[in-house]
């Protein structure tokens, strides 16, 4: 395989039907969560609350106290931006502003219990709507789709910022893997590892103390196979990127990995939602596309195609004529006087 073909070939294939399902994947995940949240209700706090927020913490974030009033405009403008997301009117520009706001927005929700902003939910809209607006996101199911037929575009214009999602989402999994072999090594993946979260757990939180947590406590030997399991799957996850026969497993295997979580531990995963970004979408090609063979089998348009065919034809009757009719002008009516 040439080079030129190699290169079309390693993006991904994801169309602008993928493409248009990540947007709203992402919008209604980051609307789900601003609309739970009260940024101005946190702003109000007194002193004391803020007094464990570092200035390096305000200064990257943008973060001032006492000013419930100006946090709740931004609130609104974020809202406002995510739903023109949503509906793709206008991605190039309130993606952006989207993104910016969430960056201030998401800390706020840490504040109370002084833990770090991030793993709150916004961490991959922040970064995924910046990614969504450089993209034509909004060339299927949205607003300007309606108002204005889509151009013909190669599929590689779609495929790299779903790619590009997909990779954010699933580094979580990878990096907490990697944090875990780095503090504790593959010893991890013994049967105390899960038997010592329920057991702990269970005494932080009664509610915990279920029927299925005990019988869990009972069989060492599940609790091992659950750690290990965890291991591997947060070291495989990364796979469903690039692979698309493994989406499907994998993806199952993280939502009952989540719901076991949520069952046994308490965990509420808020990205739950952004599973639905390993979900392929068929009828990519455009109707109005021509596929032609040669060039690594790329759709053309049926315009260009016309226009290639004509530069031949005339190339061809400039070749039959002789060099001396060639010469003379186009518009003479006859031999000069």
């Amino acid at each position: 395989m040439t080079r030129p073909r190699w290169f079309e070939f390693a993006p991904s294939r994801s169309g602008p039907l993928t493409l248009a399902a990540a947007r709203i994947v992402v919008a209604v995940q980051a609307l789900w969560i601003l609309l739970s949240r009260d940024p101005a209700g946190v702003s109000a706090m007194p002193p004391v609350i803020w007094q464990a927020v570092t200035p390096e913490w305000q200064l990257r974030y943008l973060l001032v106290p006492g000013i419930p009033g100006v946090e709740f405009a931004l609130w609104c403008l974020a809202v406002a931006s995510v739903v023109c997301v949503l509906v793709g009117y206008r991605t190039r520009l309130f993606g952006v502003v989207a993104g910016i706001l969430l960056y201030h927005l998401a800390p706020l929700q840490a504040l109370l219990n002084m833990t770090a902003p991030w793993g709150r939910g916004l961490t991959i809209a922040t970064l995924a709507l910046p990614i969504l607006a450089c993209a034509p996101c909004e060339d299927r199911w949205s607003v300007a789709g309606l108002l204005r037929k889509p151009p013909v575009r190669d599929r590689q214009a779609y495929g790299w910022a779903v790619m590009l999602v997909r990779l954010l989402f699933a580094q979580i999994y990878l990096f907490s893997a990697a944090a875990r072999l780095q503090a504790v090594g593959w010893e991890w993946a013994r049967l105390e590892t899960v038997r010592n979260h329920l057991l702990v757990f269970g005494l932080a939180e009664p509610s915990l103390n279920t029927s299925l947590d005990t019988w869990l406590v009972a069989h060492p030997a599940l609790c091992a196979a659950i750690a290990g399991g965890t291991l591997i799957f947060e070291l495989i996850f990364i796979i469903a990127v690039f692979v698309p026969v493994t989406r499907p497993p994998l993806v199952i295997a993280g939502v009952l990995f989540h719901t076991s979580l949520w069952l046994t531990l308490g965990f509420r995963y808020l990205n739950m939602p952004h599973f639905l970004l390993f979900i392929d979408f068929g009828g990519e090609a455009r109707p109005d596309k021509v596929v032609t063979k040669g060039a690594g089998n790329r759709l053309q348009d049926p315009e260009v195609l016309e226009e290639s065919s004509r530069s031949l034809s005339i190339g061809a009757i400039r070749r039959d004529r002789p060099l001396s009719a060639l010469d003379e002008p186009a518009n003479s009516a006859g031999p000069a006087p």
